[in-house]
């Protein structure tokens, strides 16, 4: 935003990005997941190896923490430059 940016095009460019990586991560975690479940299913009890209530919940659940934790960097992309850059770290 020193350089020109404008607030909303920071906010964009945050959110875009974590939520890129959190989706690469949520896919190679799948994958692998649904790859070693059967390999250890002699110590799951009471749970299916390929529980599809699981499959389902923890993506969901850990999309909603990295939603959650893209705030504060929308909100520091949303202040003003000189302030963030006269703050002491």
């Amino acid at each position: 935003m020193a350089l020109g940016a404008m607030p909303s095009t920071i906010g964009k460019m945050i959110v875009s990005r974590g939520a890129g990586l959190a989706g690469i991560g949520l896919g190679i975690g799948l994958i692998v997941s649904g790859i070693m479940a059967p390999l250890i299913s002699s110590v799951l009890y009471g749970v299916r190896p390929l529980d599809p209530e699981v499959f389902i919940a923890v993506p969901v659940i850990l999309m909603v923490v990295c939603f959650g934790e893209l705030h504060p960097g929308v909100a520091r992309g949303q202040s003003e430059p000189i302030v963030a850059l006269r703050r002491e770290s």
